[in-house]
C-alpha cells in the first residue's frame, strides 16, 4: 500500500497532481443483490448519487449506474476548471495547520478509508509528541456502501494527552471537516446538504466532528489587495449541518443533541465573533441569500427539495441499490434531465416544465390538474402572463413556441424603424479569478463587442435555393 507523506507545507504542483490523480482514479464498486456470476456490480453511494437521488429517486438510480450521463457543456467544463483551480488555491494558501498529510491517490474506497484512519491516528500521535495539529487532504470515509471524501479534515487541539490505545486515542480526537466550493461566501448556506453528507458519513465511521467549515469565494477580494484580502473566506456551517443531519439525513437522539449543542455554541460565540481555528481570520456566518455567482445557480435547489422529501441517506442508498428502477414521477428537475425523453417526457410534445419561470409549487399544482403533463392542457387561469403567451403559442401549433402572441404588433414596430439602423452585439462572462484590478470575483466582464450599421436591406422570398438568391 502506498504510504502517505507528512509535509510542512503542501507544494502547489503536488496538490495539482493529487487533484488530477483523484479525478482520474478508479472508483470502488460493490456486489449487488445475489451472489452468482451474474450479480450486478453497483458503484458505491457517493455525494454525486446522493445529490441526484434527492432530486429524483429514479435519477439517483440511473446516476449510481452511470446511465444517462449528461455530457458537459463548454461553459460547464470551464466552471469546473475554475472550481478545481480554486480548490488548489485554497489548499495551497490557507494556513489550515502546521503539518499536512496528502492521501495517496488511486486507492479503492476500502483501502482509502483504512489509510485515512491510519493517518488520523498518526496525526493524533504527532500532536502528543509535538503539540502541533495536522490537516489531512482528501480523506475518505466508508460507511457500508456509502462513501464520502472531504477536501480536508483538521485535527483540533486535544484537551489532554491521548490514551495509549489506538481506538481510544481516535475517540479522544475531534476534527474540523472542510469543503471548498467555488460559490460566493454569502451563498454558502446552499451547500449545507453537501457538507452534511460528508459529516454524517465521517461520524458514522467513528470520527468526532467539531465543526463543519466551507471555504467559499470572498467577494471582497481584489487583485490590488490580494496580499491582505484573500480570495477565499471560511464560512462556519456547523449549525446548519447539525440541524440538517438531525432532521433529515440521519435522525436520531444523538443527532438532535449535537444540533442543540452546535446552536448553543454559536449563540455563545456570537458576541465577539468566532476566529478561524487555524487561520486567526474571522469566520463569516453562513447566509442563504446574497449577490454573487453560484456554480449551481441555474439548477433546482437540492437543499429545499431535501427538506420537502425528508429522505434519509439510508433511504436513498437503499432505493438506488434496488434491482428495480424506481417509478417515473414527474418533478421539476425533469427539465434538465437527460433521461426525460425516455422517462416522464416520453410521447409528450411540450411538457409542463417548458413553461417559462415555472416554480415548484405551480408545477405540482399543474401536474395534479393535468396528469398528461402537456402544456396544451394546462389551465391558462393558473399561468402568469408570460406563461400564457407560451401556452397560446403551443395551442397555435408553433414548432418552437415563443413568448410573442401579437405578430401584427411586432410588424408595426419593425415597420416603424427607419434606416440606417444601429445595433450592438456583445459577449460577457464572469471569472472567479479577476484578471484586472478593481474587479470582484464573478463580476460580469465584457469579453468582446461589435457595432453594426444597417443602411440597406434585402429579403429573399425565393421558393428554392435562398443561397443562390443571396449570390445574385
Amino acid at each position: 500500500m502506498a504510504m502517505a507523506m507528512a509535509v510542512r507545507r503542501p507544494p502547489l504542483r503536488s496538490l495539482r497532481l493529487l487533484s488530477v490523480a483523484f479525478a482520474l482514479g478508479a472508483r470502488a464498486v460493490r456486489t449487488g443483490a445475489g451472489t452468482g456470476a451474474g450479480a450486478e456490480l453497483i458503484p458505491l453511494f457517493n455525494k454525486g448519487v446522493y445529490d441526484s437521488a434527492v432530486k429524483c429517486s429514479r435519477l439517483g438510480w440511473f446516476a449510481r449506474r452511470r446511465q444517462y450521463r449528461k455530457p458537459p457543456s463548454s461553459s460547464g467544463a470551464f466552471l469546473a476548471e475554475q472550481g478545481q483551480a480554486f480548490e488548489l488555491h485554497v489548499l495551497a494558501h490557507a494556513e489550515l495547520a502546521p503539518n499536512t498529510i496528502e492521501m495517496p491517490p488511486n486507492l479503492r474506497a476500502a483501502d482509502a478509508a483504512a489509510e485515512t484512519r491510519a493517518r488520523m491516528l498518526e496525526a493524533v500521535r504527532d500532536w502528543a509528541a509535538t503539540g502541533e495539529t495536522t490537516a489531512i487532504f482528501q480523506p475518505t470515509f466508508l460507511d457500508g456502501d456509502v462513501v464520502a471524501r472531504a477536501d480536508a479534515i483538521v485535527l483540533a487541539p486535544l484537551a489532554c494527552p491521548p490514551p495509549a490505545d489506538d481506538a481510544l486515542a481516535l475517540m479522544a480526537a475531534q476534527w474540523d471537516v472542510l469543503e471548498v466550493k467555488s460559490v460566493i461566501a454569502s451563498n454558502a448556506g446552499g451547500k449545507s446538504a453537501d457538507l452534511a453528507f460528508t459529516v454524517r458519513t465521517a461520524e458514522a465511521c467513528g470520527a468526532r466532528v467539531r465543526s463543519a467549515m466551507l471555504y467559499a469565494v470572498n467577494s471582497e477580494y481584489r487583485l490590488e489587495t490580494r496580499d491582505s484580502v484573500p480570495l477565499y473566506a471560511p464560512v462556519d456551517l456547523t449549525v446548519a449541518v447539525r440541524e440538517l443531519i438531525a432532521r433529515v439525513l440521519e435522525p436520531s437522539a444523538e443527532a438532535v443533541v449535537a444540533a442543540a449543542e452546535a446552536k448553543a455554541n454559536a449563540r455563545a460565540e456570537a458576541g465577539g465573533g468566532r476566529a478561524g481555528s487555524q487561520t486567526g481570520r474571522p469566520v463569516r456566518e453562513a447566509q442563504t441569500e446574497g449577490e454573487g455567482a453560484d456554480e449551481g445557480a441555474d439548477e433546482v435547489d437540492s437543499l429545499s427539495l431535501l427538506e420537502v422529501r425528508s429522505l434519509t441517506v439510508a433511504d436513498l442508498e437503499r432505493v438506488t441499490a434496488g434491482a428495480e428502477t424506481p417509478a417515473a414521477v414527474p418533478v421539476l428537475v425533469c427539465k434538465n434531465c437527460p433521461a426525460a425523453p425516455d422517462c416522464t417526457a416520453k410521447g409528450i410534445s411540450h411538457p409542463l416544465w417548458e413553461l417559462p419561470r415555472v416554480g415548484q409549487k405551480l408545477f405540482e399544482a399543474l401536474v395534479a390538474a393535468s396528469p398528461s403533463l402537456e402544456v396544451a392542457r394546462a389551465d391558462p387561469a393558473e399561468l402568469s402572463p408570460a406563461q400564457r403567451l407560451f401556452h397560446a403559442a403551443v395551442l397555435r401549433g408553433d414548432g418552437a413556441p415563443v413568448r410573442v402572441d401579437d405578430p401584427p404588433q411586432v410588424r408595426r414596430v419593425l415597420g416603424g424603424l427607419r434606416l440606417p439602423l444601429y445595433y450592438l452585439d456583445f459577449e460577457a462572462t464572469g471569472l472567479l479569478f479577476p484578471p484586472f484590478e478593481g474587479i470582484a470575483p464573478y463580476k460580469t466582464l465584457l469579453t468582446q463587442y461589435s457595432l453594426h450599421v444597417v443602411d440597406d436591406t434585402h429579403v429573399a422570398r425565393a421558393g428554392g435555393d435562398v443561397g443562390a438568391a443571396l449570390g445574385e
